[in-house]
């Protein structure tokens, strides 16, 4: 299952999370999923990417930030989405921004609905730039440009074919965390 993968497909840059939203079944996760546990899954996640950031920031000099690809093709709000799950969601990621400030670099949401994605794009050209380079709508399937705001990031290399990359293999082959300093030589690329 492809849903939800945290990737470091090239170590000299950062995270990158995919999220194909279609494969969320978010009421059956608040079903079956207790609340207790839904803070420190995100916490895992979280000081996963942490320690990868922290890990480039320092092997390149360069401040190295996470980007999320959110992947809305297929979307059905009826199963996708819960009241009970945002509320939980919106919980955990409070919680998280204030351990772990200024981890997101960007969020780009891909195969939008027309419904969503056009007036995204109408109202796109009078949004202050700090929002849109934070946050964007994409579809380089359609918007073949849109392909240079993903390239940025992520090489055509590691980019799933689907978002108009040339990666078959999916997910990405992402080298294990490293576990110590003394461990730094096997994560040279």
């Amino acid at each position: 299952d492809d849903t939800f993968w945290f990737v470091v497909p090239d170590t000299k840059r950062g995270v990158v999370s995919f999220l194909k939203f279609s494969g969320f079944d978010q009421p059956s996760m608040v079903e079956n999923v207790p609340e207790e546990d839904w803070l420190p899954a995100f916490a895992f996640v979280t000081e996963w990417s942490h320690q990868w950031l922290d890990y480039v920031t320092r092997t390149t000099g360069r401040l190295t930030k996470t980007i999320r690809i959110i992947d809305l093709a297929d979307v059905s709000l009826a199963k996708q989405f819960s009241p009970s799950a945002t509320k939980r969601d919106g919980k955990a990621l409070a919680i998280m921004e204030d351990c772990y400030p200024q981890l997101l670099q960007s969020i780009f949401l891909i195969n939008a609905p027309d419904w969503v994605e056009g007036p995204w794009r109408a109202l796109r050209p009078i949004i202050p730039e700090r929002v849109i380079g934070k946050f964007d709508f994409i579809s380089p399937e359609k918007h073949p440009k849109d392909l240079a705001k993903l390239t940025k990031h992520v090489d055509l290399s590691h980019l799933p074919i689907r978002y108009g990359g040339t990666s078959k293999m999916w997910p990405d082959d992402t080298p294990p965390p490293r576990t110590s300093l003394l461990d730094e030589d096997s994560y040279a690329a």
